[in-house]
């Protein structure tokens, strides 16, 4: 039995069968949670599952698939907030020399004060950063029906933007008869690898990805923190 390739979002999907919103729920969840489960496909598996509600008749009806994907985008990126502002401080004064340091806590509250509110919502669509974010508003003590109002934005924006998009997607007669070949077309050649290359022909040169302009201001910013 091959073990799960979990950055690859078809093969997560496929061997969760009819669950598999339930494992994309579980996913995005700890995803936005966690720094250490951020490199998680979430971007990918929103667009697919999006697309498989759309041409499947699962047990899980679609409003209730898009329902608990939401949820789960809000509740990660909400603990990851409360992880900040409950165990972020403590460590600061237990461990003078960890990764943070006191220094943070003024710097963020400068940060968000500065990119507040475009940092929490515009975050969702950086991986890793998505992850980092909420845990920095934490530390910085950002209030809690502040960032739960930045953060209920963002997880619609996110979740809309993949999620719906590959719902309507599968809505179109070409796609439906196709879907198998068109995911294989889209995912295979970009699903990463845990050394950070990506799948594809062995011949074929790989181009380094671009960062954005959002990821470099975002990495850049939460660097600074860090350095």
């Amino acid at each position: 039995m091959r073990a799960l390739n979990w950055l690859d979002a078809q093969a997560i999907i496929d061997s969760f069968g009819d669950w598999a919103v339930l494992a994309v729920a579980f996913i995005i969840f700890i995803e936005t949670a966690f720094i250490f489960t951020s490199f998680l496909p979430g971007d990918s598996l929103l667009f697919i599952i999006g697309l498989t509600l759309s041409v499947g008749n699962g047990i899980i009806p679609d409003w209730s698939g898009f329902l608990l994907v939401w949820l789960a985008a809000f509740g990660g990126t909400q603990l990851g907030w409360f992880v900040g502002y409950k165990i972020g401080p403590p460590l600061f004064e237990r461990r003078e020399n960890f990764i943070f340091n006191k220094k943070v806590v003024a710097k963020t509250k400068e940060f968000f004060d500065k990119y507040g509110v475009r940092a929490i919502v515009l975050a969702r669509f950086v991986p890793i950063v998505r992850a980092l974010v909420p845990m920095l508003a934490g530390i910085s003590k950002m209030e809690v029906k502040r960032f739960a109002k930045l953060n209920a934005i963002g997880a619609t924006l996110w979740v809309g933007l993949f999620m719906l998009s590959g719902y309507l997607l599968g809505e179109v007669t070409l796609v439906k008869d196709n879907l198998e070949a068109l995911v294989d077309c889209g995912y295979s050649e970009c699903t990463p690898t845990p050394s950070g290359a990506t799948t594809g022909p062995p011949n074929k040169p790989q181009a380094a990805e671009k960062p954005s302009c959002l990821t470099e201001l975002l990495l850049t910013e939460c660097m600074l923190f860090l350095g």
